[in-house]
């Protein structure tokens, strides 16, 4: 080969053999989310919110996050978007999906559930209702009203 990287042999590789993605998550992972926290505790100091996004769980997030969101899709809605948005076959989309932890361990060290089953609007709606900014307001789709 050239020498580069062909990322859909290796996803299609670490999505049917377990071992290999294993493999793959030893190495690649522990990089990634050192380079996530350098970057965060950099934002930080600057941003009174930092948000890092990933379909992964790590072994210990209370040691890096101060809270984890859960964004609940059910499966077959997932499956729809994942076809439409990337051109991926159902089967590929069941294989990747098996490879990720269960909807139980995503919820198991959520602590806030969104429920992502409906329009952009319900989901901006439960965001807000969360998250209030330093001076006690709601984010931008309820701004100047006070948090429940």
């Amino acid at each position: 080969g050239d020498g580069r990287l062909k990322k859909d042999v290796l996803a299609r590789l670490v999505f049917e053999d377990e071992e290999a993605r294993n493999t793959v998550n030893g190495l690649i992972h522990p990089l990634v989310w050192e380079q996530v926290q350098a970057l965060a505790l950099a934002a930080v100091k600057t941003h009174w919110l930092v948000v890092a996004e990933s379909a992964l769980v790590l072994e210990n997030p209370d040691d890096f996050f101060h809270e984890i969101w859960y964004v609940y899709t059910a499966k077959n809605e997932r499956i729809q978007r994942l076809i439409k948005s990337r051109g991926y076959s159902e089967k590929r989309c069941l294989k990747m999906m098996d490879g990720q932890p269960s909807e139980e361990e995503y919820r198991k060290h959520a602590d806030f559930v969104i429920d992502n089953n409906g329009p952009l609007k319900a989901v901006k709606e439960q965001i807000d209702k969360r998250l209030v900014l330093p001076d006690g307001n709601t984010t931008q789709y309820g701004k100047g009203r006070r948090s429940p």
